[in-house]
């Protein structure tokens, strides 16, 4: 990793503990679990990402590499549309966090951190990827076909990048153009940030 992504590793940690502080209300059960959910979705993130490269002959996993995947269409509207959808898997479990409060009073998951990972992966794939394009997400789509074959064990940079580490699925790359998509990742961890605070009406 670039010094300057490990400098914003830190930064977006310690955005992510301070939204867990204001959406914690202060209690040991709210902090464990923004700290449980927010190990789960990252790791969800993760393997739901290689999943759908492994079984991409599945239906989620056609819906991802068949379109975004597949340079005939990967830059149509519909294309977009489509992967937009997917990158909002996070958000059913707050349905189904909302649904096993109603009937067991028992509450699983943040639904903060869950909100506020899903705006930031959106974020990161719709914005700094698509107008600022990075190495570490080229080589993603190095493997990119027409005929949607499965190229899993050849791809990296699956996301996030310190999921990637631990799995040592994460390509890194000089890149000069990191210096321009970094700073933009810190204005999306404070985007994230007030989203969430504003989304919940959280004003502390």
């Amino acid at each position: 990793m670039h010094t300057i992504e490990i400098i914003n590793t830190i930064i977006f940690i310690y955005v992510i503990l301070k939204l867990i502080t204001v959406c914690s209300a202060h209690r040991a059960a709210d902090y464990i679990r923004s700290g449980f959910t927010l190990i789960f979705g990252m790791f969800f993130m993760y393997f739901s990402h290689v999943a759908q490269h492994k079984f991409n002959d599945s239906v989620i996993g056609k819906l991802h590499t068949m379109y975004h995947h597949n340079p005939k269409c990967k830059h149509e509207w519909y294309a977009k549309i489509i992967e937009f959808i997917n990158n909002l898997q996070l958000l059913i479990f707050i349905l189904f966090n909302n649904v096993i409060k109603q009937i067991t009073h028992i509450e699983i998951f943040s639904n903060y951190v869950l909100f506020a990972l899903t705006f930031y992966y959106i974020w990161t794939h719709f914005i700094e990827f698509h107008y600022f394009p990075s190495c570490v997400h080229n080589q993603h789509h190095a493997f990119d076909n027409e005929e949607n074959h499965n190229h899993s064990l050849e791809i990296q940079n699956y996301g996030p990048h310190i999921i990637d580490m631990l799995f040592n699925t994460h390509h890194a790359c000089n890149d000069a153009n990191v210096y321009v998509v970094e700073p933009v990742e810190l204005v999306n961890m404070y985007a994230m940030y007030y989203a969430t605070r504003l989304i919940y009406k959280i004003k502390k």
